[in-house]
């Protein structure tokens, strides 16, 4: 996010409430976390561990989303 690390989750519905679910999402969320799992087996430990202050920006709000107004033509 603009703001810092957040968690997959947080990430995921963040472009899900901007531009919808679209058809893979699921597919790629699902690479997302296996990408996540491997780097964490070769870490040894969750890769939230060592991102800076993930606690405190996962638990932040983002300004407020809006959907985009299409214009009518005039």
């Amino acid at each position: 996010m603009d703001y810092g690390f957040v968690i997959l989750e947080k990430r995921f519905i963040d472009v899900t409430r901007r531009y919808g679910i679209m058809e893979g999402y699921i597919k790629g969320w699902e690479i997302a976390f296996g990408i996540k799992e491997y780097f964490e087996e070769q870490m040894g430990c969750c890769i939230y561990d060592v991102l800076p202050d993930i606690g405190k920006t996962t638990l932040l709000t983002a300004k407020p989303w809006k959907p985009l107004v299409e214009k009518e033509n005039e």
